[in-house]
């Protein structure tokens, strides 16, 4: 759709639609072979967005490298840019250090840029290797992330098939066969669900992930429109920060008509955004589960005040109106005491991980390696699927984190952010 763009458009579009191709290519490197390879027919296609977005923003110059350098990591994409005398000629026009400082990133680049190109090659070595050498980590990790969550689906499987009688756990679910070319739109979208446990879909013929399906009949109903979300006042959503370049958890402070005034939280520092409703950078955040607090638990309360996370109790809890209880929290900042009342499924209340609490008088669990557990994660609000991969006097956990990557802590066999798998 960028690309289609007249020049003066494509500029004001590029950066969003290369940071979705960005994210798109990093999130396959767990497994090249199924998740990009299938797509190789649109090889030419991205590649030359990826030279159309460097020559229309200088600064996406290291990102373009990053992106380019995953997508000859897989082989058959490989393939097509080097038996392709069009993408060769796209990278000739560029500035011969640029050139160089691809010709890093893969062998099959590096045989196709002009011999000046080499002259320069000192001068972008540590970038262009800095990038490569990132590159090369993040592939390595995603896939070594994509093996633990593949052996916790299996160990979560087989807990399941015990837990019915069955004398064999299945076989791991094979893989979906990718949409038929002459699919319809609507069957070609597949239903997955992200680390939160959100519904999210993906086109299989395009590879393109969208939060909402689409709906043909309430479309013509409005005359095409999409559906706009209806935010309110203290509501939890997520902002898009460019800076971060992620999404981040946020609350709505006001809204006006159309606009949409939201503060959301960068690596501990509160920002503000004003945006309209149907904003690409705005989207609601569904409900965390409830905390699993009791009274006496101990707890971090977020100070919008205070702008920081102070240790409280829970003093009290109540039933809320639709089921979720609302615990009364005395908490300490800056020497006072102070009482705070919120429902245990909001952001600004979790477990104090380094003080956690340990249930006075009960037994601990046993647990073993590959066992099936959870870990409760603060950050994604709510229980994680997890393997226990070592036993001591701790039990050392793998799981997936809220933000679908594999994370590892170390806990006592009482902490009750711990628990057996249900």
């Amino acid at each position: 759709e960028a690309m289609a763009l007249p020049p003066e458009r494509f500029r004001e579009k590029v950066s969003g639609a290369f940071r979705n191709l960005n994210s798109y290519v990093k999130a396959a490197a767990k497994d090249f072979d199924n998740e990009l390879a299938p797509h190789v027919g649109c090889a030419a296609i991205i590649f030359n967005f990826c030279f159309d977005a460097f020559e229309a923003k200088k600064m996406l110059r290291k990102q373009v490298m990053a992106t380019m350098g995953l997508l000859v990591q897989c082989t058959p994409w490989a393939a097509a840019f080097r038996d392709s005398p069009q993408l060769h000629a796209r990278v000739q026009e560029l500035p011969e250090e640029d050139q160089a400082a691809l010709a890093v990133q893969h062998e099959e680049v590096a045989k196709v840029v002009l011999p000046g190109a080499k002259e320069h090659e000192e001068a972008v070595a540590a970038e262009a290797t800095a990038i490569k050498e990132a590159n090369d980590a993040h592939v390595r990790m995603s896939i070594a992330n994509f093996a633990v969550a593949k052996k916790i689906s299996a160990t979560l499987a087989a807990a399941r098939a015990s837990a019915e009688g069955d004398a064999d756990p299945p076989a791991a679910p094979a893989e979906p066969e990718p949409a038929a070319p002459a699919a319809k739109p609507e069957e070609e979208l597949r239903e997955l669900r992200d680390a939160r446990g959100r519904a999210y879909y993906v086109n299989q013929q395009t590879g393109a992930s969208m939060w909402r399906a689409p709906q043909p009949a309430a479309a013509e109903a409005t005359g095409g429109q999409k559906e706009v979300p209806v935010y309110q006042g203290g509501q939890q959503v997520e902002v898009y920060s460019s800076s971060a370049g992620r999404w981040c958890n946020g609350q709505v402070t006001e809204v006006n008509g159309n606009e949409v005034v939201s503060q959301y939280n960068v690596d501990g520092q509160w920002m503000q955004k004003k945006l309209t409703a149907d904003s690409e950078l705005l989207r609601p955040l569904p409900p965390m589960e409830p905390l699993p607090v009791v009274q006496g638990s101990k707890v971090l309360i977020y100070s919008n005040s205070g702008k920081a996370w102070f240790p409280g109790v829970v003093d009290s809890l109540e039933s809320g109106s639709d089921g979720v209880p609302i615990a009364s929290v005395n908490y300490k900042n800056g020497g006072q005491w102070f009482n705070k009342k919120l429902r245990t499924d909001h952001s600004f209340i979790r477990f104090d991980e380094d003080d956690a609490e340990e249930a006075e008088g009960a037994a601990a669990p046993e647990y073993y390696v590959d066992q099936a557990v959870e870990v409760y994660s603060n950050s994604g609000g709510k229980w994680m699927a997890g393997v226990v991969m070592s036993v001591t006097d701790k039990v050392t956990v793998n799981y997936i984190g809220a933000d679908g990557q594999v994370y590892q802590k170390v806990l006592d066999p009482l902490d009750t952010l711990l628990r057996v798998h249900a």
